[in-house]
């Protein structure tokens, strides 16, 4: 009987053990990304509870940018608090499928553009 119950248990652990937290081991959707934004910079800026989770997903994709062309005299908390308050009151659809890095670098490339001029 025992062997009967092993036998019927390995299958299951393994299919258990090959992801048991399946919906953290994805990107952070654009839209959760906003909700939090939205929460630390709009709805309660006092608490500043998510400011560190948006600050943090934030610069996970700043170091993904392939260029970078904010002036020297603007501080991180000024491009923090920019892109925060941005994707806060952006008009984001709850499916959209816009990867964050794309959306971030967009919103830099508009507020400080890279000189493309030829010489």
């Amino acid at each position: 009987m025992r062997l009967i119950a092993v036998a019927l248990l390995i299958p299951v652990l393994a299919v258990a053990s090959d992801d048991p937290f399946d919906p953290f081991n994805r990107p952070v959707s654009l839209f959760w990304w906003k909700a939090s934004s939205k929460d630390s910079y709009v709805t309660t800026p006092e608490r500043g509870y998510t400011k560190g989770y948006c600050h943090g997903v934030m610069l996970a994709y700043l170091n993904q940018l392939k260029s970078w062309c904010v002036p020297d005299e603007v501080t991180w908390r000024e491009v923090q608090d920019f892109l925060g308050m941005e994707v806060a009151t952006a008009n984001i659809e709850p499916l959209t499928q816009l990867d964050i890095g794309t959306w971030i670098a967009n919103a830099i490339e508009v507020r400080w553009p890279c000189n493309t001029e030829d010489s």
